[in-house]
Parts: structure tokens; sequence; C-alpha cells
């Protein structure tokens, strides 16, 4: 029992049974024994006093006990608070830089998509000049622009032809 304890349960006793307060007159702590005993063993009202100090003393004591045993769980939870608290940040950065990747990664994705729609285009319109000069060639199969030994038709022939792939027959 330490000096501490034993005034800070006066003090509780004190506040708790004011009528009592003359309870300490008649009896005092022994150190030795642990425990409250009288000032005046043939004074009744002195056995009383030490038999109630004792009695309220080890229900005091027993629920400081427990208080202090709270008070240790309370330190845990709250260092476990402080360590999930931090957990939590952790995963708030973690979450806010893949958010950050995602957005990086839909950009690059639309960018991409863009170059393939664009390449799609010039595909298709490849696909027309290509489909022009084989119209042209076609039609030089079929005689449309005859043959002659001046290269006229011919002349007209490769003309129409790189028009076509230049894109500028389909237009």
């Amino acid at each position: 029992m330490s000096e501490l304890q034993l005034s800070e349960f006066k003090e509780w006793f004190t506040k708790k049974y004011t009528y009592s307060a003359e309870y300490f007159a008649l009896a005092h702590f022994d150190v030795g024994r642990g425990f409250f005993t009288t000032n005046d063993m043939y004074n009744p009202d002195a056995t009383n006093a030490a038999w109630v100090l004792r009695a309220s003393f080890g229900a005091w004591n027993h629920q400081q006990a427990i208080i202090d045993e709270h008070t240790e769980v309370i330190k845990l939870q709250d260092a476990d608070l402080r360590k999930y608290e931090k957990q939590i940040e952790s995963l708030k950065a973690q979450l806010n830089n893949m958010e950050q990747c995602y957005i990086q990664l839909k950009q690059i994705n639309n960018e991409q998509a863009e170059i393939i729609r664009g390449h799609f285009s010039a595909r298709q319109e490849m696909k027309k000049c290509i489909d022009a000069a084989l119209y042209d060639i076609a039609q030089a199969k079929d005689g449309f622009y005859g043959y002659s030994s001046d290269g006229g038709d011919v002349d007209n022939l490769t003309k129409n032809i790189e028009k076509s792939l230049r894109g500028e027959r389909w237009k």
C-alpha cells in the first residue's frame, strides 16, 4: 500500500461518507499488517471504525484494481486504434495512388483509341484509293482506254491511277 493510495482512499471515503470522517481519528492503517486497525482496542466505536474502514478499503482497493485493469485495456485499445488509423491512412493513400494510375491509364487508353481511330480512318481512305485504282485498271482491261501507239490512252490510265492513289478521284 503506497501513501498515494492511502491518501486517495481517505479523500474518497471522506467525500463519500461525510458523516464518518471521524473514523480516521479512531483507526489507522497498519502498514506492517496491511489493514486498518483501532487506535483504542477498548473503545467499541474505534473497533467499529476500524472494521468499516477495513471493509471499505478492501472494496475500494478492489474497484481501483478493476479501474486500473480497464485503464490498461483502454490504453491497448487506443494503441490499436492509432495503428488502425495509420493503416486506414495508408490505404487511403494507396487508393488515391490507384485512382491516379486509373486516370492516367484511361487517358492513355483514350489517346491510343484516338490513334487507332485515325489509323482506321486512314486505312479506309487508302482502301478507297486502292479501290479506285483497281477500278481504273479493270476499265483498262475491258478496253475503256484502248491502246494507242502514241501512249495517250496509257497516259490517261496512269494519270487516273495516280489521282486515285492520291485520293483525288473518289472524293
